[in-house]
């Protein structure tokens, strides 16, 4: 889809997620730390299951997407983050809100943390789920994961409940990537937004047959 470089000169490739994506995703997976993959999962998940892995990779379409991050500057690429969303079943809301509205869930391996990967990759989704006519994005984070909270109010999100164990944020989305806050996060998300309205004109003006 696009690459960019961010923090550090980290050369980044990001794209969609694809089912061949399954050796990334284990040893993405593999390079989370125990407190990584608590917060991630809000339990204890000591390894994908199949069902997991098939979840985690089914392709992209109006309903969910997964986008991923590879650290292109070494061989073979690094895996480096996963971001997605899908879209709320009509029985967890009103059948108006459900679609409008879905769950949203980012992992950046510890390595990675505190560079920028996070907000671009969510703003990478945000555009795709505009796009497909989603609304905002609904995030479950543990009361102690600081710094993903940090980062939902940086681009724009509320708390919408605070449950023990789990804090449950609203964000808006915007078609217009000046809708998000102007934080270091929300530049980040802008970044993204420009890549990918590229990439969207480079592959409408490619000819088809």
């Amino acid at each position: 889809m696009f690459r960019t470089r961010i923090a550090d000169d980290l050369d980044l490739l990001v794209r969609t997620v694809e089912p061949a994506d399954r050796a990334h995703l284990l040893a993405g997976f593999s390079h989370l730390s125990e407190r990584s993959r608590f917060f991630r999962f809000l339990g204890g998940v000591t390894r994908l299951s199949e069902k997991d892995l098939a979840r985690f990779t089914a392709r992209s379409n109006s309903e969910h997407c997964a986008i991923g991050a590879l650290n292109m500057s070494v061989v073979p690429p690094d895996p480096v983050a996963i971001a997605r969303y899908e879209r709320l079943d009509t029985d967890q809301e009103s059948a108006e809100m459900a679609q409008e509205s879905a769950e949203m869930a980012v992992t950046v391996i510890d390595a990675y943390q505190g560079r920028g990967v996070g907000p671009l990759l969510i703003g990478a989704i945000a555009f795709c789920a505009a796009e497909a006519g989603i609304k905002r994005f609904v995030a479950y984070v543990h009361p102690e994961n600081r710094g993903m909270i940090q980062l939902m109010i940086s681009l724009g999100a509320h708390i919408a409940d605070a449950a023990e164990g789990e804090i449950t944020f609203d964000m808006p989305l915007h078609r217009d990537a000046e809708g998000y806050p102007d934080t270091r996060a929300g530049k980040q998300m802008r970044l993204a937004y420009g890549l990918m309205a590229h990439h969207a004109r480079e592959s409408a003006a490619r000819p088809t047959g």
